[in-house]
């Protein structure tokens, strides 16, 4: 056999090995990470056509936004979705204005949970709040944006709220993950790491502008191929980008540090950070006439008696399910705020055989909605009444 033909049957047989090895990986990265299926991802609907894209662009004022007056199709293994963002870049399909309009302002600031790409717009909390105060007569807007954290929250109103003059702001946070998302060196997406301006003593007193990389856009027939068909481009695309919850954290993402007590000392001084900004945020608010309260919304960790039990049994000590709630019920207390915890009511309706989260997702679902505007209601009326120093006319 000449030596051509034999290096011929080598390249042959390396093609070969090399493309069952890339197919025994690429159908394992599939099986453990469904989402990253072609079928599924966010899609920009245009005039030309859905093509797939990143929906949130970099904003140095408050992390990122998305882009404004656009429209998505978001499609995962447990939700399709149309998502469409106002003239601020927030999902919204109505416009915002600079000058107040006629309707008491509502408005919600929060992270994904309160943005709700999982459901319709129609479905969201923030529309059932608004569509039990009266309807047309008050208006409540969403401010909700995918990871953020308490540091977030701050720079959205300064940069976006405050100028709408809102009547109450409602504050939702997230127990499960809205303090590590406000970590200054763990945040799961380096662009979202708050900076902190810090005087001699190392006290917080300014939020400094956030800088990250922009998520690189797939540009070029072959990486559009790749991250059109090729999971495994898109796996390593997301750990790349920070995107990627690890396999190896647990069911409920790893966090179960905020359970521990005493915090660790990186977990305090996030909390200090954390605390900073809600303060401020208050203060802003009541200096432009405001009234403000803050809403937590348990994960399926701590708001179903099974999920929390399961938690339980993997933890080498002893866990305390209502430790973080307690920081921000004193911190409200504190701050002369309106503080509620839905904790009671998931679990009731949890124990009642009702899921409020999406199995696989985590986020809310149509019936965790519907719940959440319900408890807001009557919380909402009566901080608006209070704004405006007597009962709320009809």
């Amino acid at each position: 056999m000449s030596s051509l033909a034999e290096w011929s049957r080598r390249l042959a047989l390396l093609a070969v090995s090399s493309g069952v090895g890339f197919g025994v990986v690429e159908g394992a990265v599939r099986w453990r990470w469904p989402d990253l299926l072609p079928r599924y991802g966010t899609f920009e609907i245009t005039a030309a056509g859905p093509f797939r894209t990143f929906r949130l662009a970099p904003d140095p004022s408050i992390g990122w936004r998305m882009p404004s007056n656009r429209r998505f199709l978001i499609r995962d293994a447990e939700f399709e979705s149309l998502v469409e963002s106002n003239d601020q870049g927030f999902r919204s399909s109505r416009p915002q204005r600079d000058d107040a309009p006629d309707a008491p302002v509502v408005a919600v600031i929060g992270d994904s949970v309160t943005e709700a790409v999982q459901v319709t717009e129609a479905q969201t909390f923030v529309k059932g709040l608004e569509a039990r105060l009266a309807g047309r007569w008050v208006r409540a807007d969403n401010y909700g944006v995918s990871s953020f954290g308490y540091p977030h929250y701050l720079a959205v109103y300064r940069h976006d709220v405050a100028r709408h003059r809102p009547r109450v702001v409602v504050i939702v946070t997230f127990l499960v993950n809205d303090l590590a998302d406000s970590a200054t060196e763990t945040a799961r997406i380096p662009a979202l790491r708050p900076r902190y301006a810090l005087d001699s003593s190392g006290a917080v007193t300014d939020l400094l502008p956030f800088q990250g990389p922009a998520p690189a856009a797939d540009s070029g027939g072959l990486r559009r191929l790749l991250r059109d068909h090729c999971a495994t481009y898109r796996l390593l695309r997301s750990i790349d980008a920070g995107q990627l919850r690890a396999p190896t954290a647990g069911r409920f993402g790893g966090l179960e540090e905020r359970f521990v007590s005493p915090w660790s000392p990186g977990l305090e001084r996030d909390w200090r950070g954390a605390a900073w900004c809600l303060q401020t945020l208050v203060g802003l608010a009541r200096t432009a006439g405001a009234r403000v309260a803050l809403v937590a919304l348990p994960g399926e960790d701590t708001g179903s008696d099974a999920a929390w039990r399961s938690i339980e049994a993997r933890s080498s000590g002893a866990l305390d399910r209502e430790l973080l709630s307690r920081r921000l019920a004193e911190l409200s207390a504190q701050l002369g705020i309106a503080y509620r915890d839905l904790s009671p009511e998931f679990r009731e309706s949890y124990r009642a055989g009702r899921r409020l989260h999406l199995e696989k997702d985590g986020h809310l679902n149509a019936i965790g909605h519907e719940v959440v505007a319900a408890a807001l209601a009557p919380l909402v009326e009566a901080e608006l009444r209070e704004a405006a120093g007597g009962p709320i006319s009809r």
